[in-house]
């Protein structure tokens, strides 16, 4: 089934507004030529491992990959969409009710993963002999696969990371506005949620930090070891919107750059989206899809060749950029659209078990209201992948906890059954 960009496949959907709906048609239209892109799953293992909170003080540091992480301090925010402006208007019912969460402090990354850092990874994994065919054999081109389960789509054709038997693993080199553009530091795309829990382990075990997953059963390991992981779906929307020191008091905002609105008037200087005017923001003004931009693109000095936009400075509320826009983001959660019903959380790691994975932020492909940072989307299973599928990273630094603390068993389901996502918007 393909999906609609900015729709989604739940049973539940708000209607949006008929005018500006309508004034969409012809360009919805265009994106499904264009755009509609699908992914199988294939079955996987069940596994049970204990997770647990942790207690942890983040130092903002930066990594021999150039992995520049953010500390967020531990505390309690409000976690669901608002009701009011676009929330209220194009918001799901699996946002709310909003609820109190408590996380221990923790890190998460400043900017996306950049084809130049999957290529660094990449190829240490390569020396290691890590990298397996879809056999389970030594990995020689095509898909990157590691316990029978497909890591990174190098074959497909909008990839922009390459590998050559001769000169191993690197990024493309693209036309846009003005010139060619190295594709070295533009997020990572056509990654599955295997393959960003593999560069996390192997980012983590080529800097001499302990792994957080077990990459023959993909479960989380517990106590949190010091490496790196993904962020839950908790401790990404504090990230991308929660901000303790608003004029005014504690907010949530709407999109992940400290902002309420993105309109196609002033959207361009801010996230890198489709904003109808007329069709995608693509600030390098690149000739071929993906048009992604360079993470941390929109920092108030970088000027996008498409149209000489002087962009905006546009951080989150704790200083990450890209939370709404350029790719949508894997997390860690099982998606449940009750799971918020749960009341107060501390620590939450999302449901124990599931079919889909949770992707957040929107990308390059999606319209305003997909890049909102409340916005879930519920339908794409952990091997799903496409051009806007990307990630950031997420580490607990800090004295581990106990099993006193409350660990909570996480299931993996035995069984799925074939389903496909199309992944420019819900």
């Amino acid at each position: 089934m393909i999906h609609l960009p900015g729709t989604s496949s739940r049973s539940a959907r708000r209607a949006h507004p008929a005018p500006r709906y309508v004034a969409l048609v012809s360009l919805l239209l265009l994106q499904i030529v264009l755009c509609a892109r699908l992914a199988y799953a294939e079955p996987q293992q069940r596994t049970r491992v204990a997770i647990s909170p942790a207690t942890l003080t983040p130092t903002p540091t930066p990594s021999p990959t150039n992995i520049e992480m953010v500390g967020v301090p531990a505390g309690t925010f409000a976690m669901g969409r608002r009701d009011d402006g676009d929330d209220e208007t194009y918001g799901y019912p699996d946002e709310l009710p909003t609820h109190t969460v408590t996380l221990s402090a923790y890190q998460v990354g400043k900017y996306l993963v950049t084809n130049g850092q999957m290529c660094d990874v990449l190829s240490w994994a390569l020396a290691q002999g890590y990298l397996q065919s879809s056999s389970g054999g030594t990995y020689t081109s095509g898909t990157l696969y590691v316990s029978g389960q497909a890591l990174l789509y190098v074959d497909d054709s909008y990839s922009d990371v390459v590998y050559s038997s001769g000169s191993g693993f690197s990024w493309k080199t693209r036309a846009g506005t003005g010139g060619n553009y190295s594709m070295e530091n533009n997020p990572v795309i056509d990654v599955t949620w295997y393959g960003a829990v593999a560069f996390c382990n192997w980012l983590s075990e080529k800097e001499g930090l302990t792994p957080c997953y077990n990459l023959s059963t993909w479960a989380l390991i517990v106590p949190y070891p010091n490496g790196y992981r993904l962020p839950t779906e908790a401790e990404w929307e504090r990230a991308a919107a929660w901000d303790p020191d608003a004029p005014g008091g504690p907010k949530h905002w709407i999109y992940g750059f400290q902002s309420d609105t993105l309109t196609t008037l002033t959207g361009k200087n801010r996230c890198n989206y489709c904003d109808d005017n007329p069709d995608w923001v693509n600030p390098l003004g690149l000739t071929d899809m993906p048009y992604t931009s360079p993470v941390g693109w929109f920092d108030g000095v970088n000027v996008s060749p498409n149209g000489s936009v002087q962009t905006v400075d546009s951080p989150s509320p704790v200083g990450c950029y890209d939370m709404s826009g350029n790719v949508w983001e894997w997390c860690h959660d099982w998606y449940d659209s009750a799971y918020y019903s749960g009341g107060t959380m501390t620590n939450p790691v999302g449901p124990s078990s599931g079919s889909y994975r949770v992707l957040r932020g929107g990308g390059w492909g999606s319209l305003w209201y997909s890049c909102r940072s409340a916005d879930r989307v519920n339908h794409c299973l952990p091997d799903s992948w496409d051009f806007d599928f990307g990630f950031r990273l997420s580490r607990t630094l800090a004295a581990e906890p106990t099993a006193a603390q409350g660990w909570e068993i996480y299931d993996e389901p035995t069984e799925r059954t074939k389903a496909k996502t199309d992944s420019i918007s819900r």
